[in-house]
């Protein structure tokens, strides 16, 4: 008597298979119809990729001179903006040599000063050495007509009068040529020795200004490889700032995603 319920028990659990298999088979071709519908209708216009990273400008912070780090003022990852204090190098060598390039410049000022007062100098011995030139030529026509009243010993110091004051006079003259070629077309103010004073001073500061570093941009710091106390020289890497206002994303598609792109396409970044 149970055999025939039993038979037809399973003959039902056949029909529900049969029919939950059909359901799922219809539910897998009504996706496929709607994938279908969707790729060719919205999804084929559009390419995607997950091999993608942020790139980035990065601003090299290096050591400008030579120095002895002192202090450190920002740290991987810390924010900074621009203007910021970044890294302080002992000043005591660029000090000194500012404080030796400021005496060295005292020191050119005053001595143009001194040629220019030389110029005036040798001018008054010119004039000096002309008027005793006349003078000894004068004495020695007055004695050399002067006839037997003037002794012959007394005309050869005449004329060795006039022979000393031609000498004095082409001396001065030599002085003043030498004095006026030192300053010619010149000031104070452009004097060539001023002038090299002036440069030499000019790099001495320079060089101690380089002895701050302050972040040239806003951004975040990275890379930093120096440590407090560390020599470095000039043009070594101390550090690097990562301006997030100029990021950028690097994706990478393959080679058939490319065939219908082009610039200035709209792009969903997530």
């Amino acid at each position: 008597m149970k055999y025939p319920y039993e038979k037809e028990s399973a003959t039902d659990a056949q029909n529900n298979r049969r029919k939950w298999l059909s359901i799922l088979g219809a539910v897998v071709v009504v996706g496929v119809i709607i994938y279908g519908l969707y790729w060719l209708l919205y999804a084929r216009h559009f390419v995607s990729t997950d091999d993608a990273y942020v790139g980035g400008d990065i601003v090299s912070i290096t050591g400008r001179d030579p120095g002895t780090v002192m202090s450190l003022y920002a740290d991987n990852t810390q924010t900074v903006r621009r203007g910021q204090l970044l890294v302080e190098f002992d000043p005591s060598k660029p000090q000194a040599a500012f404080e030796a390039a400021k005496a060295d410049l005292a020191r050119a000022v005053r001595n143009t000063r001194t040629n220019f007062s030389k110029v005036d100098q040798y001018r008054a011995q010119l004039s000096a050495a002309r008027v005793n030139l006349a003078q000894a030529e004068e004495d020695y026509r007055r004695r050399s007509t002067a006839g037997n009243a003037v002794s012959r010993e007394e005309l050869n110091h005449a004329r060795d009068a006039v022979t000393g004051a031609q000498a004095g006079l082409k001396a001065a003259q030599s002085g003043l040529a030498q004095a006026e070629a030192s300053v010619q077309n010149t000031s104070v103010s452009t004097n060539p020795d001023v002038l090299a004073s002036i440069a030499a001073l000019r790099s001495a500061a320079i060089t101690l200004s380089h002895m701050k570093l302050y972040a040239p941009v806003n951004g975040v710091v990275a890379q930093r490889t120096v440590q407090v106390g560390q020599q470095v020289t000039a043009g070594m890497p101390l550090m690097a700032v990562v301006p997030l206002g100029t990021v950028w994303v690097d994706a990478n598609f393959k080679e058939g995603q490319l065939e219908d792109m082009r610039i200035g396409q709209p792009v969903t970044v997530t």
